[in-house]
């Protein structure tokens, strides 16, 4: 097996490399923010791991930066937040979904503006990705080649990288040692991401200057007007396209089970700051009855690019692609992935308020529809049939004294965590698929949960089957939302994984990333791994920032025979 394996490395060794053009590295990188990817093409499947270095004028004021992968036509793919607690160095991830179409992509760093919410772009990058797994034969027509363009980089620091020797053996330790210095000569403390690669395999790289790319340059002030809130953006329009303009809206947190306030401006745009969470959320939103209940809502999904330059493809990159799928081959043999990744687990919390009546369907199973059940039985919750059609209505029991105990609206009805007003709807659900009913009528306790979307009463179903949508409007207003990113570690490459079977190779042309490397001020940092079963030349660079915001970069290449 790993005979023939360098075989299929020494003809991937061939790969015609390819270049973009690209924003060089500006002269003082203090006033610019700095992105470094871990290396300069990825295919399906496999994971861009990055460190985002922010300028002086962020230290000690803490922002939530938003990261974007945009396609050629400014179609959001992916987008997470990056929470910095008042330092100028954050990593990240981004896992590239199998079944993403081959082309150039966009990857951008951004902030909001707290006043006028408006997006503050930092920097951005271009994202090459290939899909192994379709067109390899149509790219072999295709003779798109470009030069590599001559790209002249400042380094504001001097980097050193230390190996015990220049060649070492398949699955053997590396230990190198980092010094980071300025230019007077004095060691430095510094933040640094590192990134180890087959350089046969992806060098030269198609973004020069160590993978990095700066945007452009910063005011300082600017650091003033970004946000450290989590938030969500987008489009409410009513059902005949026109603009839902200066109205208030609702944002009910299914994880959370609570409203949250926000209101359009005279486009029907709205912001929405959200509480700090991981991983991802469902928003839905809701109008006003007394605004306009039937609204549409179009998530922020577009946002303005430059034009992005089309994948090169050529007859060498097509053989390339299918030795990756031989790769993910090996892989799928022994029951593991190329690229696993992990993350932190977090825990959520769900404050929810005591319902005021509750009743267990089962011990009421000779009705057959919510309608004859609530008729029968003296409650709150009541439906009465207009024009073949149920409307729901609610009262409080306690409001003996008032001249109509009714409350004026319809009741707000969450199912399975999905908000609807659709009494029909809950009329007509059948009593055997209904596991909990749950009845809210003490305004106090819900205008504390659901605001004023709850003054009309509220009522909770739990269905046996979880239903994940409703035939009803409101349904279909749900943003996601992915939260804080969570951590994650690089999965490098460790010989005891595989003890278990001694005859299962292990390559990859990613071998190392670490973006959590830090000096003291005598300037130096060592890191480790060990190198996979890939006979080659690889390539250690490094990426540093000083704690006055010089940034530099340095590179070491040996062999693995």
């Amino acid at each position: 097996m790993i005979t023939s394996f360098r075989i299929v490395k020494n003809i991937l060794s061939l790969f015609l490399v390819v270049a973009f053009s690209v924003t060089a590295i500006a002269n003082t990188a203090t006033d610019k923010c700095v992105v470094h990817l871990d290396k300069s093409f990825y295919v399906t499947g496999e994971i861009v791991w990055y460190q985002l270095y922010l300028t002086q004028a962020f230290k000690a004021k803490p922002v939530a930066i938003r990261a974007t992968v945009l396609d050629a036509n400014g179609l959001v793919q992916h987008s997470s937040f990056l929470k910095t607690t008042g330092g100028t160095a954050i990593d990240g991830y981004y896992k590239i979904p199998f079944n993403l179409k081959s082309g150039n992509y966009l990857l951008q760093f951004s902030g909001i503006n707290k006043a006028n919410k408006q997006t503050v772009l930092l920097v951005e990058t271009q994202l090459p990705i290939y899909n192994d797994l379709e067109g390899i034969a149509k790219t072999v027509n295709n003779k798109n080649n470009l030069e590599q363009p001559v790209i002249k980089t400042d380094n504001e620091l001097n980097i050193s990288i230390q190996l015990p020797k220049n060649t070492f053996n398949p699955r053997e330790k590396v230990a190198p040692t980092i010094t980071v210095k300025n230019k007077a000569g004095n060691t430095v403390a510094a933040n640094i991401s590192v990134s180890v690669v087959d350089w046969d395999l992806v060098g030269d790289d198609l973004m020069n200057a160590g993978n990095m790319r700066s945007g452009a340059a910063v005011n300082p002030q600017v650091t003033s007007i970004i946000s450290d809130k989590l938030y969500l953006k987008g489009v409410a329009k009513q059902d005949k396209g026109s603009a839902h303009a200066g109205k208030v809206l609702g944002a009910y947190s299914r994880t959370e089970d609570k409203v949250l306030y926000t209101r359009t401006n005279e486009n029907g745009e709205f912001y929405l700051a959200i509480p700090e969470f991981y991983g991802d959320r469902g928003f839905q939103i809701l109008g006003q009855q007394e605004d306009y209940e039937q609204i549409r809502i179009t998530e922020e999904n577009q946002l303005a690019i430059n034009r992005l330059q089309a994948l090169p493809t050529n007859d060498r990159i097509a053989t390339y692609l299918g030795l990756s799928r031989q790769r993910k081959k090996i892989f799928q043999r022994y029951s593991s992935v190329e690229s696993n990744l992990v993350t932190e687990k977090y825990t959520t919390t769900r404050k929810t308020i005591k319902p005021d009546v509750s009743f267990i369907t089962k011990e009421y199973e000779d009705f057959e529809f919510m309608s004859i059940f609530f008729k029968e039985n003296l409650t709150p919750l009541r439906f009465e049939l207009q024009d073949s059609t149920y409307i729901a209505k609610m009262y409080n029991p306690k409001n003996q004294s008032a001249y109509d105990k009714f409350f004026k609206g319809k009741p707000l009805v969450i199912v399975d965590d999905i908000v609807t007003r659709n009494g029909d709807f809950l009329a007509r659900m059948r009593m055997t698929d209904v596991e909990k009913v749950e009845l809210f009528y003490d305004l106090k306790k819900l205008n504390k949960q659901y605001k004023l979307f709850g003054s009309n009463g509220v009522t909770k179903i739990t269905t046996y089957d979880k239903i994940e949508s409703l035939p009803v409007f409101e349904a279909n207003n749900v943003i996601t939302v992915n939260g804080v990113q969570k951590e994650a570690a690089f999965p490098a490459f460790d010989p005891a994984q595989i003890n278990n079977n001694r005859f299962q190779p292990f390559f990859r042309p990613q071998v190392y990333w670490n973006a959590d490397l830090t000096t003291k001020k005598d300037g130096k940092a060592s890191f480790g791994y060990f190198q996979t079963d890939d006979r080659s030349t690889f390539q250690i660079r490094v990426v540093a920032q000083s704690e006055d915001g010089s940034i530099g970069y340095q590179t070491i290449n040996y062999t693995v025979k």
